[in-house]
């Protein structure tokens, strides 16, 4: 017979913190691939609060989950927080329509990211198309198989 505790007594002793470090009243963002929206929709189903489970008007609540690597990730955190703005159009939607700049959802992403006590953020392949340059990254939806209006596809 299997211990019911063999996960956390054989593999996680020695990793695991003293006692978990989130609560339900903690204030939580998660965005990145996928997992970041399991994550969110399985701490949400529990009552914990999921600043991007919110109708918030920002990409990251919007497509978090198609934020998928750790270019397009800072690009979230450098426009929100230093105003910094890409130089080319980067950031699409599910149908692979343009988001834009807007300076009003970048005021929301940062009273988001002020308001958040925890980030979850996970990652996927980069997806950076035939110019493999970081300035010209963007996270894709994921799983998807649209391509960007400039032509480079993400698998």
């Amino acid at each position: 017979m299997r211990s019911t505790h063999a996960v956390e007594d054989f593999i996680l002793s020695g990793w695991l913190p003293p006692e978990p470090f989130i609560s339900p009243e903690t204030k939580v963002t998660a965005f990145g691939s996928c997992f970041a929206g399991h994550i969110s929709n399985y701490l949400n189903e529990r009552s914990y609060t999921i600043l991007t489970k919110s109708d918030a008007n920002a990409y990251v609540v919007e497509m978090g989950e198609g934020i998928v690597n750790s270019y397009a990730v800072r690009q979230q955190f450098d426009w929100a927080f230093r105003g910094l703005t890409p130089t080319t159009e980067l950031w699409h939607g599910y149908t692979a329509e343009s988001h834009g700049y807007d300076e009003a959802v970048r005021q929301t992403t940062l009273k988001l990211f002020e308001q958040t006590e925890v980030f979850i953020l996970t990652l996927d392949s980069p997806k950076c198309g035939a110019t493999n340059r970081p300035e010209k990254c963007s996270g894709a939806p994921c799983h998807s198989r649209s391509s960007i209006p400039n032509g480079t596809h993400f698998a």
